[in-house]
């Protein structure tokens, strides 16, 4: 685990430079963010490729902190990726605590769009990370122009633009991070 500056300071302290440093190299450019006054709960719901998702919020409960004063990253994996790592029986109440465990691994505290991250990484020279509200942290790095998020041995392409809500951002993700084994650890 990499210790010192922790990224999102760097990131803070980006923004305010970046405006004085203009012969700098400037990162690649994002695809463009959809901004909206609404609430991540609503933004989520509103997107076709993201409904399984926004049913899981619904039927858990996490829906309601996302419609709350709280502001949040959620690194969304889309219908498909979803469908492929969830048990058939999304509804079963036995199967909950497994799905909200899964998403919480997606969820970061705060406001961080791609280009933030971005920023982040070419001023840490390198990968950052960023804990989870689930077991452990997400690591982004860069490979080509693709930014990449990283968890428990899964890496996974941000795809498409941010969608960007009155209390956080959405971050479309090309697949999912598997559940984590339980370890001895985890009980204690």
């Amino acid at each position: 685990m990499r210790r010192g500056v922790p990224w999102f300071i760097a990131v803070s302290a980006t923004i305010g430079l970046a405006a004085c440093s203009p012969g700098e190299e400037q990162p690649a450019e994002e695809p463009a963010e959809q901004v909206s006054t609404r609430t991540l709960a609503s933004v989520i719901a509103g997107v076709d490729e993201l409904s399984r998702l926004s049913g899981i919020l619904t039927t858990s409960g996490l829906g309601a902190v996302f419609d709350g004063p709280a502001s949040y990253t959620v690194l969304a994996p889309g219908n498909d990726a979803l469908t492929s790592a969830l048990p058939p029986n999304i509804d079963d109440e036995a199967a909950l605590p497994i799905i909200v465990a899964l998403i919480r691994d997606h969820i970061l505290p705060g406001h961080l769009t791609p280009a933030m991250i971005r920023q982040a990484i070419i001023e840490q020279g390198g990968p950052v990370e960023m804990r989870t509200l689930g077991k452990g942290t997400v690591s982004f790095s860069l490979q080509g122009e693709t930014l990449i998020a990283s968890k428990g041995g899964d890496s996974v392409p941000l795809t498409g633009g941010a969608l960007v809500a009155d209390n956080g951002v959405v971050i479309p993700l090309d697949g999912i991070f598997a559940p984590q084994p339980a370890t001895s650890t985890d009980s204690e």
